[in-house]
């Protein structure tokens, strides 16, 4: 389960994130709906530990996230614009997210591979923006996380890839009790995914559903 109480954030005292609250069960798929702006890239990141809250508090199965590696290990927080080295593969890489994630399935990493059509062996930056988006995806479905946070991971994908992607979050929450925040601008994009929906709104929850 995700806590989230009364969080709160700001930079250069402009405030992101106003006393958010919200939870969510274990094995269910949350979607977070708001516009550019609205606060969900800082939310994940709260969640996720990598930003600590100014107030408040967020707390995964019962532990506060911030500065806990215990609990970061359940946790792969997927970042609309995700970063891989330069002239890594995914090899590379997968072998890079196996020395953090003590649960990392490399068989399932290759099945996925296949799956989506990728080769592991081929330079990361030569992949397409879209499939770059799968690449991360594989990655972090490899890393088999507890908690699995994506930022706008649909966006820019084909019709064909985002129902496999659909498939295989439903198949983790299913067979794992995987718990998915999903966030989205786009409410017809994941909102029959969804279990409950999430509305942000100038770092405020508007509504939760």
């Amino acid at each position: 389960m995700i806590q989230i109480n009364k969080v709160t954030k700001s930079f250069y005292k402009k405030s992101v994130l106003n006393e958010v609250d919200a939870k969510i069960e274990r094995g269910s798929i949350c979607g977070l709906i708001g516009s550019n702006g609205a606060g969900k890239s800082t939310l994940l990141r709260c969640i996720s530990g990598v930003y600590k809250p100014l107030s408040g508090e967020i707390l995964v199965d019962g532990q506060i996230v911030y500065e806990n590696p215990d609990v970061k290990q359940k946790i792969f927080f997927l970042a609309d614009e995700f970063y891989f080295p330069k002239n890594a593969d995914m090899e590379h890489m997968a072998k890079f997210y196996k020395s953090y994630y003590l649960a990392y399935d490399i068989d399932y990493f290759h099945s996925l591979c296949e799956t989506f059509c990728l080769n592991p062996e081929n330079k990361l930056q030569s992949f397409s923006k879209e499939m770059r988006r799968q690449a991360a995806m594989v990655l972090a479905l490899a890393s088999r996380p507890e908690v699995l946070l994506l930022d706008e991971s649909f966006d820019g994908l084909n019709p064909e890839v985002k129902d496999t992607m659909r498939q295989l979050l439903c198949r983790d929450v299913a067979d794992r009790a995987m718990t998915v925040l999903l966030s989205s601008h786009s409410l017809r994009e994941i909102q029959d995914l969804c279990d409950q929906l999430l509305f942000l709104h100038d770092g405020k929850i508007l509504l939760d559903q």
